[in-house]
């Protein structure tokens, strides 16, 4: 994972007694960590099918548990989650402060911040939430 940022700051005394400060801060991250369930149904016109990528395992694979061994019936198989490192963040802020200065020591302080953040997955500590459509992970870009 590595993470990109930037930021300016203007600051301006517009009177004796009044300064206005206005500043930028964007982040940006990539190869964030995510878990994508690589087994799920494929999706056609909109909707899960009940086709599988991996439907069973192999007579010959080394994972069989004993139960799915002939003459038992083949085991299906469910969710594969692999974690990997697919995952980008994008924040971006706007701030702007004004202060004003009246008498005495007493001072006005107003501030506004407009942000927006865009990611695929905002849990940053290995949590198991897993991605809604392996297939599309841009569909998944979104305000968390």
């Amino acid at each position: 994972m590595y993470a990109q940022d930037r930021n300016l700051t203007i600051q301006r005394e517009v009177t004796a007694t009044l300064g206005v400060e206005v500043g930028y801060v964007g982040l940006k991250a990539t190869h964030l960590q995510l878990t994508q369930n690589i087994n799920q149904p494929f999706v056609s016109d909109g909707f899960y099918g009940s086709t599988k990528p991996f439907p069973t395992l192999s007579l010959d694979s080394p994972e069989i548990p004993a139960q799915c061994l002939p003459p038992n019936p083949v085991c299906g198989l469910n969710n594969i989650n692999q974690v990997n490192s697919g995952g980008n963040s994008n924040y971006n802020a706007l701030w702007a402060t004004l202060t004003k200065h009246i008498s005495h020591g007493l001072e006005f302080l107003a501030t506004y911040t407009y942000s927006k953040s865009l990611d695929y997955n905002s849990l940053s500590t290995g949590e198991t939430y897993v991605i809604q459509n392996a297939y599309n992970l841009r569909g998944r870009f979104s305000l968390p």
